[in-house]
C-alpha cells in the first residue's frame, strides 16, 4: 500500500504529493469453492461459486459439473476428476457437492468428525438406517446387512465392500444392542501425519463417476 504525504514547502498554487512506500506480505490467495446442488422444486442440477447465483443447470449433477467447467473456463477434465489434485470433490449430502479448489500454498485440511450410522430394529426383519450427518435419508431392508449395503454408496463407498469393512471392523467399529447398532468410522491417527487433504483422511477418491484408492496418499489416509 502507498501512504500519500504533504509536501508543505511547495511553491506551486496545488500542494505536491510524494508517495512513501511501505512494504508488506504478500496476500495469500483464496481457493475457489463451487457448489453443484440439487432443486428441491425441478430435481434439476444448478452450479455456481459458492455464495453466488447460479450460472449453468443441468439433468445430473456430472453434466451440471461439466457444463460449469466450460462456462468458466476450467477443463473439465481437471474439475471432474481430483486425481492430479487442482479440485477436490466434498459430497455434503445427497443432494449438494462442493468442488474445493487447491491451491499449493493452501492450509492443511483439519481433521474430521467421524461419520456415523445408525441401524435400528422396527419388527421382525423390518430395519431402517441413516447417516447422522444426512438423518433426513433414511434406508430401509429386511436384515442390518441390507441396510448397511444401501448406506455405503450414500459415502461413495460401495455396498459389498462397506459391508466386509464393518463386519471385518476395518476402518469402523460397533456398539448397541438388539434393537439398534451405532458404526462410527475410525479415523487413523498417526503421530507426525496429516489427514490427506484430497481424500479429507478417508483413503477414497470420490468422483461423480467413479471410486478409487486416493492417489496423493495410496489409501493411508494421511500424508
Amino acid at each position: 500500500m502507498a501512504k500519500l504525504v504533504w509536501n508543505p514547502g511547495s511553491t506551486a498554487f496545488l500542494p505536491s504529493w510524494s508517495f512513501l512506500t511501505i512494504s508488506q506480505a504478500p496476500i495469500q490467495p483464496i481457493p475457489r469453492v463451487a457448489t453443484i446442488r440439487r432443486g428441491q422444486i425441478d430435481g434439476m442440477w444448478y452450479g455456481s461459486w459458492q455464495g453466488q447465483a447460479d450460472v449453468v443447470v443441468a439433468p445430473t449433477e456430472y453434466l451440471c459439473a461439466m457444463a460449469f467447467a466450460l462456462h468458466c473456463g476450467i477443463p473439465y477434465s481437471d474439475f471432474c476428476r481430483t486425481a492430479d489434485g487442482k479440485w477436490r470433490h466434498v459430497q455434503v449430502s445427497s443432494e449438494l457437492w462442493e468442488i474445493h479448489e487447491v491451491l499449493e500454498s493452501a492450509a492443511p485440511v483439519v481433521k474430521r468428525e467421524p461419520r456415523v450410522a445408525v441401524i435400528q430394529m422396527l419388527q421382525a426383519n423390518a430395519f431402517v438406517g441413516w447417516w447422522q450427518h444426512d438423518a433426513e435419508i433414511k434406508v430401509d431392508g429386511v436384515s442390518r446387512p441390507s441396510v448397511l449395503e444401501q448406506l455405503g454408496p450414500l459415502i461413495g463407498i460401495p455396498g459389498r465392500e462397506f459391508i466386509e469393512a464393518v463386519t471385518g471392523l476395518e476402518g469402523w467399529s460397533l456398539k448397541g444392542d438388539y434393537t439398534s447398532t451405532w458404526i462410527t468410522e475410525i479415523i487413523p491417527e498417526i503421530t507426525g501425519s496429516m489427514p490427506c487433504p484430497d481424500c479429507k483422511g478417508t483413503g477414497k477418491y470420490v468422483g461423480f463417476l467413479e471410486i478409487e484408492t486416493c492417489q496423493a496418499c495410496g489409501g493411508k489416509a494421511v500424508v
